[in-house]
């Protein structure tokens, strides 16, 4: 038996039979989320304020050989129990269970960063979605740029708008200024 810390975000928390619960973690590097299972009322209630509040956290959970034995690979399964929730990114050197420490994983400015950046990808994305309608079939040099620069703006106001809302400061943030009336949607 071996206790492993991860840092991540919760990215679930599902209910299973007999007051069981699974976390799910969300981990940077790993494609999948880590599943531990905890039935511990005051675990539930940190995962549970954590989730809530879209925090970073130090997750520690023991790590066992179980006795059923998985038959794609005939090895037996790893059964994962949470044994600690601590908010934020603690220094702990096996965090992730990688080499690293978690002072060199994602910070909460770190976290800040890539959601800004998510959000900005998916603006782009809505913007070149909502103004494909104004391209003509075979563009010119100049009809592509004129779309660049509506996608820009409009992607560009519509991420404000994101980080406005995400900061809780959404009263201010433009939707779309007055010199932006040449965008046809």
């Amino acid at each position: 038996m071996s206790d492993v810390t991860y840092v991540g975000t919760v990215s679930a928390l599902v209910e299973k039979k007999a007051g069981w619960h699974t976390v799910e973690i969300s981990v940077p590097g790993k494609q999948y989320p880590v599943k531990a299972d905890t039935k511990l009322e005051p675990l539930l209630k940190a995962v549970r304020e954590i989730r809530d509040n879209d925090l970073v956290a130090t997750f520690t959970v023991s790590e066992t050989e179980s006795e059923n034995i998985n038959p794609n690979n005939n090895k037996p399964y790893t059964e994962r129990r949470l044994q600690k929730v601590e908010a934020g990114a603690q220094n702990v050197q096996n965090a992730n269970a990688s080499p690293t420490t978690a002072s060199e994983g994602m910070s909460k400015e770190d976290w800040a960063r890539k959601d800004s950046a998510i959000h900005m990808m998916a603006a782009i994305k809505a913007a070149a979605d909502a103004l494909k309608h104004t391209l003509p079939s075979d563009p010119t040099a100049a009809d592509l740029n004129t779309f660049l620069e509506r996608c820009k703006t409009l992607s560009y106001n519509w991420w404000q708008r994101a980080e406005a809302v995400r900061s809780g400061d959404d009263t201010d943030a433009p939707f779309l200024s007055e010199h932006d009336d040449d965008i046809p949607y």
